[in-house]
């Protein structure tokens, strides 16, 4: 390794270099593994964390600028300011970028609904935590402004993360299934109830009310919620606000 190479030698070990950079090791993504496919697995595989983030948010971006029909690799390379190779490494085509837009989201998503459901809370401060989480999550897209350009890519992408949101909500909200079950006798399907509920929040978002404040949706969403469990909305939360003071007493 300590032996100085002739100027032949390094000349020919650059030049394989320039034309072989795919027997460079790429960087390790440290993200758990998403759902297979093919965007991912270039994202995981493939170069930098930064770069891919780069591309998929000026791919947004240019989404809410000009629309999806007329957008072109050409336009994610001009609005990521990536080279047309780096792009192609990622993602080879259009489809496979949207692809990765839809998964890092939904990661996001289950992230961030993991992220709130702490171990300690009581059942209906889960759900209550849960609400808060969903509201947000649902004005937070809206001001990336791709509903009114491209309705029709979010109502796909809607559509099929559904099933997958409905199946995470209704693990994170499992402690509260059970708590019902003890107060009221019946057994709710958790599955069918959680998909309820996503469809109410994307109504709410998709057709926002007069009031459209934070606060408003997340008590429309809390209403809704309640009036499915069939039970009044107050008296489970003075349960739990008890329950909780006399464990912490104890």
């Amino acid at each position: 390794m300590t032996k100085m190479m002739s100027p032949a030698t390094k000349k020919s070990t650059s030049k394989v270099s320039a034309e072989k950079p795919a027997a460079i090791k790429p960087a390790t993504v440290s993200e758990k593994p998403a759902p297979a496919s093919s965007s991912t697995r270039y994202m995981r595989s493939s170069g930098p964390e930064q770069s891919v983030n780069r591309i998929l948010d000026s791919t947004l971006e240019a989404i809410s600028r000009q629309g999806l029909k007329h957008l072109s690799m050409s336009d994610i390379c001009r609005f990521s300011g990536v080279a047309r190779g780096t792009l192609y490494r990622y993602f080879p085509t259009k489809e496979a970028v949207l692809e990765g837009i839809a998964e890092r989201i939904s990661k996001r998503f289950e992230d961030g609904l993991n992220d709130v459901c702490d171990p300690a809370h009581a059942p209906f401060e889960r759900l209550s935590a849960v609400l808060n989480f969903l509201a947000d999550h649902s004005r937070e897209a809206k001001g990336d402004h791709i509903l009114e350009v491209e309705p029709s890519f979010v109502l796909e992408f809607i559509g099929r993360m559904l099933p997958r949101y409905s199946e995470w909500v209704s693990k994170a909200l499992a402690p509260m299934f059970d708590e019902v079950k003890k107060q009221t006798g019946q057994t709710i399907d958790p599955l069918t109830w959680s998909n309820l509920l996503m469809r109410v929040n994307v109504s709410i978002f998709l057709l926002p009310p007069p009031d459209d404040s934070a606060e408003h949706f997340k008590q429309m969403l809390a209403s809704t919620a309640f009036a499915m469990l069939g039970i009044a909305q107050t008296k489970p939360a003075a349960a739990e606000k008890k329950k909780t003071t006399r464990a912490r007493k104890a």
